[in-house]
């Protein structure tokens, strides 16, 4: 019958169906035994044929009953199973004697009976035979098997009888791990320490540990021993437990080998063992070479040679007074070098550097440290190999180096030099005659014309040196230097650093300004002074070509006007750049002349569609710039062609620096670059242009942080013939306008009291009331509102509709076109408007037309008369004078005065408009009625 497959600690089920099984017949058979002796069976009465007659039976005759003869009960078994122990003999099998008493029940002796045994349900082998067994006589067997550990059933039989026993075979199973570690206490006691594991399952008790060693193998240690080393009284099945050991090992090599054996069965015994190979010293001492070095050559040619030891004591002891030495390992020629060391502590070291004398090339040496003490030993540790090689060195080498130091730059991009040249006789025989030496210059991988020669005072007095010597040069910036001794050496190269020159301080500090924030539409694309946000440099790769595509149905003019500005900027931002037929291939995409409804379809931003043009980088690579777009939308409201094409070159330029130089908007009024469109300046400024200059100087490299950058300037002031500041005096006139214009767009609003009139002739008209403007947008007030007593007059700006007029008359406000409005008044805006008045100061002022007075401590005049003021439509020319009254410290206008002549193409026109403002106030509101601010 198989057994169910349990697990290591499930109960196993007793075998009771079979063993009740033959228990039960033969117990019957006993019963059957036993009745058979006590009364014999009744003998069966025969039945009638079923076709016979009956007979009549006659009356017996009485006779005697007889006494039944008694059979004796055969011979038969019981089996009693008395139990099994176990011993341990091989790798892998126990020896079990099984304990058996087998009775014979029966009356009549059994006679050469086997018993038989199977071991987990195979064939019934014999395993004892008894000869005779009288009656009711017990005979007491024990049986051997082998078996492997684990869980077994065994099955015996004799005769008819049968019994089955489940067994568990289990053993303990030792595992030994000697640690490496071990320690030397005084008096050469080594401990030891090793880890037994119990990987059985069977507890092992009274585990013991015996230890040996014997010296190794051409060692030097005593004959061995071996000893007791610990006992272990338990170990739990899976449990580990470290021993210590405590061995009198004397000083010496030995084989080391620890056994393991327990008092509890064990089937596995290959790995109670475990060896090492120990070195026991009471001094033990490690010689290292810390460091070798070739320090110099003797004039025979051979090599000084430096040898640094390192002795550590790692052993338990003082080791006394050391004898520390290195000596070539073949003696050929002989050398060598000792000192000796005073005591190394236990667990200290000392060193020593020695001197010895070498020959060119590789020698091997061995470095010894020992002492004649007897707690010393000569170990293996003691001595240590290492190959010196000492360089190949000529008779005679010359070894020249130079060093260059800058000691200016002048404008014409040469620099002040100072040379120190050094020379010295590497070799190890004195030089007499040294050949002169020369400097050499050369440039873009050839020699420089001009430069260099002959190099005085560089003489060996000792044959040896070294000696250095100092010149002055002028040499241009990048010119590469090196030193020459006839064939014999040459010496490293400097190269005089190129710099930017000449940068005017001002425009360093303008172009450095890099605000912490974005450049966003909400912030109208306003950089730093520069006009630049980015902290590192954004550039094209100058060494590339720009293939710029122009969308095939802009105007003509436009794609003209382009190219004339590419043209333009070649030179200032040093790129070529090349025109291509398709989109695919180009990395400048342009769309000028073009309507301002392609802004989507060109793939720009939404709020491109607002502007007069739209343009920026849109592909980086490590702070290049890949590939960008430009647009210039076809411009229809401006009717004069000479106007449109000062428009369209501002716009073209303005977008293009946008694309070329990554430039957002500068906060500089007179910069083409403005972020304002009240200046429509169609060229670069004295400033934008040193700024682009900076910008695309081959030297400031993409991804350059602005420190780097600054590393590579020369200031104007810092060359050793200064340039004077290049740039015009600042016209004072032009500042006092630009920080007064930059003061209204600050307030947002202003409000002047003021009188006019058109005089002369037949144009006697005069006006008067208050001239209010704000809403300020891109430099220009979108709100103007004129107010006296017979006119109350609005005038409203909005993008994409332009100028909307609104009059108050009969008590209601309707709009109208400028020309309606203007008919219930002789005041016009555009000749009174204090905005309008600075930006032509600004932009048409001539040197030496306008004059700055300081009337007192706060308060300044500007006069004059300026005559490139773009004329009215109806006029030929124009004059205009102005004074104007502004606070010192704030700029805020307080009066201001204009006088226009125009010189009018007919006879009836008016020539003349003069108007006087007073009572400037700033940052008053200006409000719109509700008829008029519902529309917007």
């Amino acid at each position: 019958m198989e057994q169910p497959d349990v697990g290591e600690n499930a109960a196993v089920p007793p075998i009771r169906p079979f063993i009740h099984t033959t228990l039960t017949a033969f117990a019957c058979a006993v019963a059957v035994l036993a009745l058979a002796a006590c009364a014999p069976a009744p003998t069966p009465t025969p039945t009638a044929s079923p076709t016979a007659t009956p007979s009549p039976t006659p009356s017996p005759t009485p006779t005697a009953t007889p006494t039944p003869t008694q059979t004796p009960v055969p011979a038969a078994y019981a089996i009693e199973y008395g139990g099994a122990s176990f011993t341990s003999e091989g790798e892998g099998i126990v020896d079990v004697v099984f304990s058996l008493n087998v009775t014979n029940v029966g009356e009549t002796a059994g006679e050469s009976v086997d018993v038989h045994a199977a071991i987990d349900g195979g064939a019934p082998e014999a395993a004892h035979r008894i000869e005779r067994l009288p009656g009711s006589e017990t005979a007491e067997l024990a049986i051997e098997r082998s078996l492997s550990p684990g869980e077994h059933q065994v099955a015996f039989a004799v005769g008819e009888a049968r019994h089955v026993e489940n067994v568990s075979v289990r053993v303990a199973d030792l595992s030994l791990e000697l640690l490496p570690d071990y320690s030397v206490s005084e008096g050469s006691v080594t401990v030891f320490e090793a880890v037994v594991t119990n990987n059985g399952d069977l507890v092992a008790e009274d585990v013991t540990l015996t230890a040996e060693w014997t010296p190794r193998t051409g060692g030097d240690g005593i004959p061995g021993g071996d000893e007791l080393a610990a006992v272990v009284q338990r170990i739990e099945p899976g449990a580990s437990e470290t021993a210590s050991l405590s061995l009198p090992i004397p000083s010496g090599a030995y084989d080391l080998t620890l056994d393991a054996v327990t008092a509890s069965v064990e089937a596995w015994t290959h790995d109670n063992a475990a060896a090492a190979s120990i070195q026991v010293e009471y001094v033990d001492l490690v010689t290292t070479v810390a460091r070798t070095s070739t320090t110099g050559y003797r004039h025979d040619g051979s090599g000084i040679v430096e040898v640094s030891l390192r002795v550590s004591n790692q052993g338990v002891a003082p080791s006394g007074t050391l004898m520390v030495g290195v000596r070539c390992t073949r003696d050929t020629p002989p050398c060598g070098a000792d000192t000796t060391l005073a005591s190394v502590p236990p667990g200290d070291s000392a060193g020593s550097t020695l001197t010895l004398t070498l020959p060119q090339g590789a020698t091997d040496l061995t470095a010894y440290a020992g002492a004649d003490d007897d707690g010393y030993r000569f170990g293996e540790r003691n001595v240590v190999a290492r190959r010196v090689t000492v360089p190949e060195k000529p008779e005679v080498e010359f070894v020249l180096d130079v060093l260059v130091d800058v000691l200016g730059y002048r404008q014409d991009g040469t620099a002040a030099v100072e040379l120190s040249v050094a020379l010295q006789n590497d070799g190890y025989s004195p030089a007499e005659d040294p050949p002169v030496a020369s400097l050499e210059c050369r440039m873009n991988g050839g020699p420089l014309s001009g430069c260099g020669g002959q190099l005085d005072g560089l003489v060996l007095a000792d044959g040896f040196g070294p000696v250095e010597g100092t010149a002055r040069l002028e040499v241009p910036m990048g010119v590469e230097l090196r030193a020459v001794l006839g064939d014999h050496a040459i010496s490293n190269s400097v190269t005089v650093p190129e710099r930017i020159l000449g940068v005017q301080r001002d425009i360093w500090e303008c172009f450095s300004e890099r605000p912490l924030r974005e450049a966003t539409y909400e912030n109208d694309f306003l950089g730093g002074c520069g006009g630049w946000t980015s902290a590192t440099v954004t550039k094209w790769d100058q060494d590339e070509t720009v293939r710029v595509w122009v969308h095939p149905s802009g105007d003509e003019l436009y794609i003209q006007v382009l190219k004339e500005t590419l043209d333009q900027l070649s030179a200032l931002l040093n790129l070529d750049f090349e025109w291509v037929d398709t989109v695919e291939e180009a990395t400048l995409r342009a769309f000028v002349g073009v309507p301002q409804s392609w802004s989507g379809r060109a793939g720009f931003p939404t709020y491109c569609g607002d502007a007069a043009g739209c343009a920026g980088p849109d592909g980086f690579e490590d702070g290049r710039i890949t590939s960008a777009a430009l647009s210039v939308w076809l411009n229809t409201r401006i009717r004069s062609r000479e106007q449109l094409r000062d428009e369209i070159e501002h716009v073209t330029l303005h977008e293009a620096l946008h694309a070329l130089a990554d430039m957002h908007h500068r906060p500089v009024t007179s910069s083409v670059m403005a972020v304002n469109a009240a200046l429509r300046l169609p060229s670069l400024s004295a400033s934008d242009e040193a700024m682009l200059r900076l910008y695309a100087d081959p030297l400031v490299l993409p991804g350059m942080t602005i420190p780097q950058v600054q590393r590579l300037i020369v200031f104007a002031d810092e060359l050793i013939d200064p340039i004077p500041d290049q740039a015009p005096p600042e016209d004072d006139a032009v500042r006092l306008a630009e920080r007064a214009y930059a003061a209204l767009l600050e307030a947002g609003s202003a409000r002047f009291r003021i009188r006019g009139r058109w005089p002369g002739g037949g144009c006697d008209h005069i006006f008067s009331g208050f001239h209010e403007i704000g809403g300020f947008v891109r430099g220009y007030p979108s709100v103007v509102h004129f107010d006296n007593n017979s006119a109350d007059i609005f005038l409203i700006n909005q993008p994409g509709t332009g100028w909307t007029g609104w009059r108050h008359i009969v008590g209601e406000w309707r709009s109208g076109s400028l020309g309606q409005v203007y008919d219930i008044t002789y005041w016009r805006q555009g000749f009174t408007d204090p905005v309008e008045m600075l930006l032509n100061v600004i932009t048409h002022a001539r040197p030496g037309e306008l004059t700055v007075a300081q009337q007192s401590e706060r308060t300044v005049t500007l006069n004059g008369t300026l005559e490139g003021v773009p004329p009215p439509a109806w006029a030929n020319g124009t004059t205009l004078g102005i004074s104007i009254t502004l606070d010192a410290e704030t700029y805020r206008i307080s009066d201001y005065e204009m006088r226009w002549r125009f010189d009018v193409r007919s006879s009836g026109s008016c020539s003349r408009y003069e108007v006087d403002a007073t009572e400037g106030q700033y940052g008053v509101p200006v409000s719109l009625p509700a008829a008029i601010a519902a529309p917007f």
